[in-house]
């Protein structure tokens, strides 16, 4: 059991210098016949397939970030940002770590991105893309190859002594990362959470990027064999009531997660 805690141990470390300031994805299978056999609150939402990992429900008011979004908020943060940015951006874009990512964001947003080839003054924008640029919310899964030591219904055994040093190297990343840009505000430290009888490691944060609103972050990382799962939620604390409503809660969308 040491090796193991040992071996989950290092892989967090790594994976707390992974800050979630990009959000390029990866191509997905969508699986939408499993929509139509699911009830009550989840009725609507659609099933994704997610290679090596298993199966994940999204709410209908969310969307798979399209390749075509990657490479043009890529040319975006290369216009307006500079050297720790950069490099981090450079980092997940060229896929350096061994990491694969998919994202799901407000519906809208990759027909809005596209529009704005053609329209650069914000005040043209059809209303359905200035919609979709005024809100703001992220589901995005990162796939990192390491041993772990564990299989996914292990139960993880670590000491608050290990879980503090943990939130500590993911704060210290989180700062060293933004460049000043993204403010911490606020944070929970780490802790085993246990999500449908599978054990997680669980961050919770504020930050705040610029003159935008406060943003919700909430971070799983899972751990089965040779990956991780992390698994991070994030939405705009002024637009709490869209995307934490009954029908419409993306936290939920952690307890649809069906692991292979």
């Amino acid at each position: 059991m040491y090796k193991a805690r040992k071996s989950i141990f290092i892989l967090l470390l790594i994976i707390t210098s992974c800050l979630n300031i990009a959000c390029f994805s990866s191509n997905i299978s969508k699986n939408e016949e499993k929509a139509v056999e699911m009830t009550g609150e989840y009725k609507n939402w659609i099933t994704f397939d997610i290679p090596n990992m298993g199966k994940i429900m999204i709410p209908p008011t969310l969307e798979l970030q399209t390749e075509e979004y990657n490479d043009m908020s890529y040319e975006l943060v290369k216009q307006n940002s500079s050297g720790k940015n950069i490099e981090a951006y450079d980092e997940l874009y060229s896929r350096k770590l061994n990491v694969n990512r998919f994202v799901f964001q407000q519906k809208g947003l990759n027909k809005a991105m596209a529009e704005t080839k053609n329209i650069k003054n914000y005040n043209l924008l059809s209303d359905n893309a200035k919609k979709a640029f005024s809100e703001y919310a992220r589901v995005c899964i990162d796939i990192i190859y390491g041993d772990t030591g564990v299989k996914i219904k292990d139960k993880l055994y670590l000491s608050r002594e290990d879980l503090n040093e943990l939130t500590e190297a993911r704060i210290n990343a989180f700062k060293q990362k933004t460049d000043g840009k993204i403010k911490l505000l606020d944070y929970e430290k780490a802790y085993v959470k246990n999500i449908n009888g599978i054990d997680c490691i669980y961050f919770k944060y504020n930050s705040k990027y610029e003159n935008n609103p406060m943003a919700v972050n909430e971070e799983y990382l899972f751990f089965n064999g040779d990956r991780c799962y992390q698994i991070s939620i994030l939405y705009r604390s002024t637009q709490k009531d869209i995307w934490t409503s009954e029908s419409n809660d993306i936290r939920q969308t952690i307890k649809t997660i069906k692991f292979l």
